[in-house]
């Protein structure tokens, strides 16, 4: 188990992607807490079959949660999900 601590000004939808890629990571699941400076969240249309932004906050906001799955796909780590 490890503990993953982003500074001011990381992209938290990157970090763990690179953390898993420089321990050769073959699967994970996090979870994580904590502030924000700004955020974009995006959605899946599948009708359309592209990602659209949903929301965008430019200001400091603390979400609930951020779960997810990582795996490796042809060596290239991606979202256990895709």
């Amino acid at each position: 188990m490890y503990l993953l601590v982003c500074d001011a000004g990381d992209e938290i939808a990157t970090e763990p992607h690179k953390f898993a890629a420089e321990f050769d990571g073959r699967l994970a699941s996090f979870s994580a807490i904590g502030a924000l400076s700004a955020v974009e969240l995006v959605a899946y249309d599948p009708a359309s079959k592209e990602c659209r932004t949903s929301v965008t906050l430019d200001e400091q906001c603390e979400p609930a949660c951020m779960v997810g799955d990582i795996g490796r796909h042809e060596r290239k780590i991606v979202p256990a999900n895709s």
